[in-house]
């Protein structure tokens, strides 16, 4: 295992993981955590970090995050890929916050073929405020797992297939040509100039999404409370289903074919109905507009 003191990055390999284990266990043990808690966050430590890793057959990124910000961005034919961002401990005094910020580390995995980087941090805070916020730079090609518990997450330019989960928060997926699976609990999720399929899941909060459909593509987007709006090229061929239950269900400047239009759900076939695009909400409006 290779530390890194000045950042708290640690890296792993394949034939050190026993050594992880227990290194990683020891770094909870040393956590102080019979303090009385803080009363205020009025005070901040932060450390940058940066790492830059060859590519050495790689084919997908995990991020498994707790708290801040995750910035995905995918380059053409990138042959070492930079890890970088803040540590960021806030607490009642910069003393305290100094303190406890070599508790919250930064992990990176590359004992496999995908590379890993996880959040870990005291499993009770005492009132602190722990916050890594990540930029990493990838290959173009590779999977994307990124997983966050409270904070934003974007990812953009990649042409791999791009899975998020996310508990509080925004998602933001930009300019990107594959499979796109975003699921989250409360914040908005924004898909923009995308070409492939696009999942949406969504509980309190907004979907909105611009996309090209591929051929035989799908398109799911649903929210429990919130809208959803999807703008698509005219050309599409896809079977149309939009619905809600409290709001209202519409569609312009595309041509549908069979429609069956109520003003909660709409129902037809676009072009030759070659792909899927399901839209729903329970509290919201839903609409689809051609562009």
């Amino acid at each position: 295992m290779k530390t890194l003191h000045n950042t708290m990055v640690k890296i792993v390999f394949t034939v050190f993981l026993l050594t992880l284990a227990l290194n990683v266990s020891c770094i909870f043990d040393a956590f102080d955590d019979d303090d009385g808690g803080v009363s205020n966050l009025d005070y901040e430590a932060r450390e940058s970090f940066h790492f830059d890793i060859p590519d050495v057959g790689f084919n997908a990124l995990h991020v498994e995050a707790i708290n801040g910000n995750v910035e995905v961005i995918a380059i053409a034919q990138l042959d070492t890929i930079r890890i970088e961002g803040d540590r960021i401990v806030k607490s009642e005094s910069l003393e305290d916050a100094q303190e406890h910020l070599p508790n919250l580390l930064v992990i990176i995995d590359q004992s496999t073929n995908n590379l890993i980087i996880r959040t870990e941090q005291p499993d009770q805070t005492n009132g602190r405020s722990y916050q890594v916020d990540y930029k990493i730079h990838i290959p173009a090609d590779w999977g994307q797992h990124l997983l966050q518990i409270n904070g934003n997450i974007s990812s953009r330019d990649s042409q791999g297939n791009i899975h998020i989960t996310a508990t509080n928060g925004n998602i933001f997926v930009n300019n990107c040509q594959s499979v796109v699976e975003a699921v989250l609990t409360n914040g908005n999720i924004s898909v923009t100039d995308v070409t492939g399929n696009v999942y949406g899941h969504l509980t309190n909060g907004n979907i909105v999404t611009k996309m090209i459909l591929t051929e035989n593509g799908v398109c799911g987007l649903q929210t429990v409370n919130g809208l959803v709006q999807l703008a698509i090229p005219t050309t599409t061929s896809a079977t149309f289903s939009a619905s809600t239950v409290n709001g209202s269900a519409s569609i312009s400047n595309l041509t549908l074919n069979n429609s069956h239009i109520t003003l909660k759900s709409i129902s037809g076939t676009l072009g030759d109905g070659k792909g899927t695009i399901t839209l729903r909400s329970t509290n919201g409006n839903v609409s689809a507009t051609g562009y």
